[in-house]
């Protein structure tokens, strides 16, 4: 068997294991993550009890595993926007494009990151993160980009799936929300519109 083939097979190999990890924990983490989101957005909420939202996100990392539960408001954003209008960005955000672009920017939200969660602690976890420094350990690095963007893609499926499961539930409805309101789950660095694209696909293959 010459090198190639060796790779090939310790990728599918190790693909697999990762798989039947994320598969046995799958409903351990939505349950969980379910269960920290109403509790939080709730917690959030009677603190905040003038407040109202036109948009909910989840902000994820997922390459880290951690998720940060963000809000924001039209006269927040309206404040934010002004700011950069007027300031060090006069340059940009004047254009309806940049605008909406900035709107749902969870970077720029004044809740961003109001419960934060993150997966690596849970035991249930522990296993595939030994897996993962297993990997790297090794520096086979087209293994570890693959494994790392599978662990990371399903993720990203899990999360959504749990935010469309709470947009069903009663603390989801306790939201004030502006008419056009919006709720979405996006990586730190990914385009809101990849996001809202991955929202409909979960949405129509999962429910």
């Amino acid at each position: 068997m010459n090198n190639n083939e060796t790779q090939n097979k310790l990728i599918k190999s190790t693909q697999k294991k990762v798989e039947n990890l994320l598969k046995k924990s799958k409903n351990i983490i939505k349950n969980r993550l379910l269960k920290f989101t109403q509790t939080e957005v709730e917690k959030f909420l009677e603190q905040n009890p003038k407040k109202v939202f036109y948009a909910f996100a989840y902000d994820c990392v997922a390459a880290e595993k951690s998720l940060y539960l963000c809000f924001n408001t039209e006269e927040d954003f309206a404040k934010t926007l002004k700011e950069y209008q007027d300031g060090k960005y006069s340059d940009e955000y004047q254009k309806e494009d940049e605008i909406f672009q900035l709107k749902y920017n969870t970077g720029d939200w004044d809740y961003q990151a109001f419960a934060m969660y993150f997966f690596d602690e849970m035991d249930e976890l522990k296993e595939l993160v030994e897996m993962e420094n297993e990997i790297w350990e090794i520096g086979n690095d087209v293994l570890t980009d693959q494994i790392d963007d599978k662990i990371q893609e399903e993720l990203m499926i899990f999360f959504t799936e749990t935010l469309i499961e709470f947009s069903k539930t009663k603390s989801f409805e306790k939201i004030p929300k502006t008419k056009d309101f919006k709720f979405f789950c996006i990586d730190h660095d990914e385009e809101f519109e990849d996001a809202q694209a991955r929202f409909e696909k979960v949405k129509r293959n999962s429910f």
